[in-house]
C-alpha cells in the first residue's frame, strides 16, 4: 500500500483540498482508495460524506482518533490528512507513515515564508534526510 501524505503545519493552505482530490483521482482511475482524516476538523471525512455514491469507492479512516489501525489492508492507495500545526514529535510520528509527502503552500508572502520554516523542520526529520520518503 502506498502512503501519500498531505502536510503542512500552516493552516489553511488547502491540506484537506488537495487530500481530496488525490484521494479522487486514484478512486477514479480504478484503485482501492483510503482517505485517513487526521484533522479533528474532519474536513475530509465531511467531504467523503458528502459525496456521491455512485462515484468511485473512497474508504474512509478516522485518523485523529484511531490512526491507521482501522485504514483497510486491501488499499493500493492511503491518502493522509495531516493536521495543522504539526511540530516536534507529533511531525515525526505523522512522517513514519509516509513514503510520499506533498506539501501544498499559497502564493502569499506570509504562506511562503511559514511553509520555508516548516520545510527545514521536515527536512530534519530522520526518514526525510535518509531519503526514506519522497
Amino acid at each position: 500500500m502506498r502512503h501519500i501524505m498531505v502536510l503542512n503545519a500552516k493552516g489553511g493552505c488547502g491540506k484537506s483540498t488537495l487530500a481530496t482530490n488525490i484521494a479522487s483521482y486514484f478512486a477514479t482511475e480504478g484503485a482501492a482508495v483510503a482517505l485517513a482524516d487526521y484533522d479533528p476538523q474532519r474536513s475530509s471525512l465531511d467531504w467523503l460524506d458528502r459525496r456521491p455514491d455512485d462515484r468511485a469507492a473512497i474508504a474512509p479512516v478516522a485518523g485523529f482518533k484511531d490512526g491507521l489501525r482501522k485504514a483497510p489492508r486491501n488499499a493500493d492507495i492511503l491518502v493522509i490528512d495531516a493536521p495543522a500545526r504539526s511540530h516536534g514529535a507529533e511531525l515525526t510520528d505523522l512522517v513514519k507513515h509516509a513514503e510520499t509527502i506533498v506539501v501544498p503552500v499559497l502564493p502569499s508572502t506570509i504562506d511562503m515564508q511559514a511553509t520555508t520554516t516548516f520545510l527545514e523542520e521536515l527536512k530534519n526529520q530522520t526518514k526525510i534526510a535518509k531519503k526514506q520518503a519522497k
